[in-house]
């Protein structure tokens, strides 16, 4: 299939070859570039919607286990071009880099995909989203005052396309 760049191009000769003005061609071309960038689906974010349990845990600098906090929570992951925005769920709030995108996995993490150490008061997170079978693991790492914070969330997804529904943002009894 042709770029949209050929595309435009050849539409600029065929317009040119009407003999048209310079503001005709212009009115012309206007919408339609307009129509060949919307359809053009690569420029277009994905979003998939996910459900699922988180859990966090705090540890002491001794390795005693000093909290537990557990729930059900939503994700609305939001992928364009190489960077994923998580918006609805408080545990997994973020922006993360792609870190391998194929047509079975999606897998990002916040900051360097190269990195893998813990670094005092940053967050170590990370994504692994199956596309074949919608399953999301989530993982996080955070040493702070000497407490060692780690987190892990499970969740079923919903593959949405290029468009979600506004009603995820309203709060839900029930997830």
């Amino acid at each position: 299939m042709p770029s949209l760049h050929k595309l435009f191009c050849r539409l600029v000769e065929l317009t040119s070859s009407l003999r048209l003005g310079g503001i005709q061609n212009c009115i012309l071309l206007f919408p339609i570039s307009i129509v060949l960038i919307a359809c053009n689906k690569n420029q277009l974010p994905e979003y998939w919607l996910c459900k699922g349990n988180t859990q966090q845990e705090s540890f002491l600098s001794n390795g005693d286990l000093q909290s537990v906090f557990s729930g059900k929570d939503q994700m609305l992951i939001e992928k364009y071009e190489r960077v994923i925005t998580q918006y609805v769920s408080k545990p997994f709030t973020g922006v993360y880099q792609v870190c391998l995108s194929n047509d079975t996995e999606l897998i990002f993490k916040m900051g360097s995909c190269d990195s893998s150490e813990i670094k005092k008061d940053d967050w170590n997170t990370a994504g692994k989203l199956n596309k074949k079978t919608l399953q999301l693991q989530m993982t996080e790492e955070s040493l702070r005052a000497n407490i060692l914070i780690k987190g892990s969330g499970q969740f079923t997804c919903q593959y949405l396309g290029n468009k979600f529904p506004s009603t995820i943002f309203y709060v839900h009894e029930e997830i």
